[in-house]
């Protein structure tokens, strides 16, 4: 006997701005996918990040012919992940492409408090040093006596990157991810500028 039918065609549904994915409502039903839209802004292995212009979400979905700047629909199951959503097994159709996200510009004061969380991001400081592992390539940047994580995931082990000399004054753009749990805060890196 069903209880509730899920939706036919989810993508259907309108989108659901993605600052409200998680906030309770006496009208919300838990375990039904929802829809959301947005731009991507990071493309992992098994993995990327969209944003609409609420917040951003880590969508755990295929992401085969996808790129950062395609406006995509996305139909998943809301999950809390630290200060933002996640939204997994998910069905992402592209709607259009090239479209341009600005990074919000921030700082070592303000990164730490969640706003950002998941969010394309743009942040200055010097380099204080470079921890190098066979998959990642992390950058320890510092200002106004406050350190980050700034985490490059390689693709393969063959992939090149040339790291700026300690010391350097870096501009970095990329993912911000502030995890829940701890005090540590993370830039997923998707570009760098000395």
């Amino acid at each position: 006997h069903v209880i509730e039918s899920g939706l036919k065609d989810p993508f259907q549904n309108s989108a659901t701005p993605i600052s409200i994915l998680l906030r309770f409502s006496p009208n919300s039903t838990f375990g039904h996918r929802i829809k959301i839209s947005g731009v991507i802004t990071m493309v992992g292995d098994t993995f990327l990040y969209i944003q609409d212009s609420t917040g951003g979400a880590r969508i755990e979905a295929e992401i085969k012919g996808l790129r950062v700047g395609d406006l995509v629909d996305v139909v998943g199951y809301p999950s809390p992940q630290g200060y933002s959503p996640i939204l997994k097994d998910a069905i992402v159709h592209v709607q259009r492409r090239d479209v341009t996200v600005t990074a919000q510009q921030i700082t070592t004061e303000t990164i730490g408090d969640g706003k950002a969380d998941s969010q394309l991001v743009s942040i200055e400081g010097m380099l204080v040093s470079v921890h190098k592992s066979p998959d990642s390539i992390t950058l320890v940047l510092q200002a106004n006596g406050r350190t980050i994580d700034a985490v490059l995931y390689l693709l393969n082990s063959d992939q090149h990157f040339s790291v700026p000399r300690e010391g350097s004054r870096l501009r970095l753009t990329g993912i911000c991810s502030v995890p829940a749990q701890d005090s540590s805060v993370y830039l997923l890196l998707t570009k760098a500028r000395v």
